[in-house]
């Protein structure tokens, strides 16, 4: 298992990059999905440079976005400047991360990098920070996009 402080140094150069590495635009997957859900609070953790955070933001959710990278934070900051939006971005690594359990109407884990072992624990955790009643959207290994969200389409 490669070291958080190894991982850290990775995607802080990876975005420290001028350009957006995945660009503007959200995820179209998880774009599709957030606009069938109503809104309310937004858990995103390894958000990178923040596209999704700020389209969120930008259709009505309280997004609390978290990723490793302190560089992935400013670009997602300045991004959701630009966009006239607000959104609040921890540093913190997946396993760090700590919240009140329910205190998240929906979870979405877009193109988020761990191990099998790793992605069982840190979705079981990830699910105690979530509203009771809840739909799970495509929350399969293979897939890269996981959305949880309350039942509310």
């Amino acid at each position: 298992m490669v070291s958080h402080k190894v991982e850290k140094e990775f995607w802080d150069q990876r975005y420290a990059a001028k350009d957006f590495v995945c660009g503007v635009e959200p995820n179209a997957f998880f774009r599709q999905e957030i606009l069938k859900i109503s809104h309310g609070r937004l858990l995103l953790p390894g958000e990178g440079e923040g596209r999704n955070a700020v389209f969120a933001a930008s259709i009505g959710w309280k997004v609390i976005a978290f990723d490793q990278s302190s560089e992935g934070r400013k670009k997602a900051l300045r991004l959701a400047k630009r966009e006239g939006v607000e959104i609040v971005y921890l540093v913190a690594a997946l396993n760090e991360f700590n919240a009140k359990p329910e205190s998240f109407d929906c979870i979405a884990i877009v193109f988020v990098h761990f191990t099998e072992a790793e992605r069982n624990i840190i979705h079981q955790k990830l699910l105690s920070f979530i509203n009771l009643a809840f739909k799970v959207v495509n929350l399969r290994p293979e897939i890269s996009a996981d959305i949880v969200g309350r039942n509310s389409f």
